[in-house]
């Protein structure tokens, strides 16, 4: 039986320095899944069907505003997808609107987290949700079809 590879942790965020923070908590955490990082909903789709996740388990952190495809959108489209829709995704935005975080689960967003505006608290907040979907919790793996 083959081993059981670590959780791929997906960021989409077409903040670079915003995903430097995200990968940057991980780590501090003890996190050292692999992580891989695109700038918005489209490239989030076009890898999450590719080869790259194919048989694996994995978790995508979602910006929700992005240019060209937003995450709301991107979000939709996977839902929407029957080989897709049970990867989990959690929202991870500045947004704190009442309307992004209901449409956001409205479309089977797994988790919705506001970015906190210093880096003293995201750190934790960030290591929690990491440690939450990488350690805690059995995640589907993507299927290969």
């Amino acid at each position: 039986m083959p081993a059981i590879q670590p959780i791929l942790i997906i960021i989409a965020d077409d903040s670079p320095g915003d995903r430097l923070l995200a990968v940057t908590a991980l780590r501090k955490g003890g996190i050292d899944n692999p992580v891989l990082e695109v700038e918005d909903g489209q490239q989030l789709l076009d890898l999450l069907r590719s080869d790259a996740p194919k048989g694996r388990r994995v978790v995508v952190f979602l910006d929700i505003n992005m240019p060209r495809m937003n995450g709301i959108e991107a979000l939709a489209e996977l839902k929407g997808d029957p080989a897709l829709r049970r990867v989990p995704v959690v929202m991870l935005t500045t947004s704190e609107a009442d309307i992004d975080l209901i449409r956001a689960y409205d479309l089977g967003a797994n988790s919705y987290l506001s970015k906190p505006v210093s880096f003293a608290e995201f750190l934790p907040k960030m290591q929690q949700l990491g440690a939450y979907w990488t350690r805690l919790v059995t995640v589907p793996v993507v299927p290969d079809g």
